[in-house]
């Protein structure tokens, strides 16, 4: 198993340098925050600005050190593919092995995800474990204070399995037995453990994806992406697109001209960075800022519906 740590270190610390390894980490105003990247079809860009862009810098500029949970270090491709079950599990061990400059633990963190990210967290979260029927062990403490969902799909994606047909998209492929467990571990919902999450969705596709024009980012509906299911009033809006890859634009899921979603730019005035800034460091600027989900009027009357057969054992049929 190979785990991948990425840390900017802000000035005032260090000078600001990319460390990788088991690097200590320097003690700072807020918790570190760690990211996690969403599904790679072929494992080729991973780093963090592949995946956030400017990221850290943003994140600098308020005194927060980055730190990078690259999931393409654990297992390999195709058939080698990590469950996402076994990503959430590298995770915890990944939070587990975070050490301070001065030998400390760190006890708490925030992280911040995009697409298939959210579910590693997720099953991290929950203790959700690679077998059948479902079985999960949750970690009776969890140190992350403040989660940032970014176009995850909860409840999978209509063309997750365009993305390839391994284990990975498999589980997020609408109605899988994965989603079903998932969403469903906590006596029939998922809390999130209580802790303090957003999100972040997009809707700047074109409706491919979702049969429905301005309902999803190319990829994702709205509908899964909302963390309704969780809280209201957490989900806000953005006129983005999922992923900046070429193919979104080229086969019609994307406008060419909408902003990337997980592109995260210094400029203040991007959305996404306002929201991120606000919500880390405390203020309630995020709550204003994209649109509420529940003032997206498709969004706020519809939903779909996951069902699931079980006899009176409570085991699925």
């Amino acid at each position: 198993m190979r785990l991948a740590l990425v840390l900017f270190l802000i000035p005032g610390f260090l000078v600001a340098q990319l460390i990788t390894g088991t690097q200590a980490i320097p003690k700072g105003p807020n918790p570190p925050v760690v990211f996690i990247n969403g599904y790679q079809a072929n494992c080729t860009d991973t780093g963090l600005a592949a995946n956030f862009g400017g990221a850290d810098k943003v994140l600098q500029a308020s005194g927060i050190v980055s730190l990078y949970f690259d999931n393409c270090s654990i297992g390999g491709t195709g058939s080698l593919r990590a469950s996402i079950e076994a990503e959430g599990i590298a995770f915890g061990q990944f939070l587990a092995s975070l050490k301070y400059a001065d030998g400390s633990t760190v006890t708490q963190v925030d992280v911040i995800v995009h697409s298939m990210g959210g579910l590693i967290l997720r099953c991290y979260l929950s203790g959700k474990q690679d077998v059948s029927p479902a079985s999960f062990a949750p970690p009776a403490t969890v140190p992350v204070r403040k989660a940032i969902f970014i176009a995850t799909p909860h409840f999978g994606s209509s063309i997750a399995s365009a993305l390839g047909s391994d284990r990975q998209t498999q589980a997020m492929s609408l109605g899988s037995q994965f989603l079903f467990d998932l969403n469903s571990w906590n006596q029939g919902f998922d809390d999130l453990r209580g802790i303090d999450a957003i999100s972040i969705a997009g809707n700047g596709g074109t409706g491919t994806a979702s049969k429905t024009a301005g309902f999803d980012d190319g990829v994702v509906a709205l509908t899964s992406s909302s963390l309704g299911f969780y809280r209201p009033g957490v989900t806000r809006i953005v006129p983005h697109c999922h992923t900046g890859n070429s193919l979104l634009s080229l086969f019609g899921f994307c406008a060419s001209s909408a902003p990337v979603i997980n592109d995260i730019i210094t400029n203040i005035t991007n959305p996404v960075t306002q929201i991120i800034t606000s919500f880390l460091t405390g203020t309630a600027a995020w709550k204003t800022t994209g649109i509420a989900s529940e003032s997206q009027t498709t969004l706020s009357g519809t939903g779909g519906l996951l069902l699931q057969l079980r006899d009176t054992s409570d085991v699925p049929v």
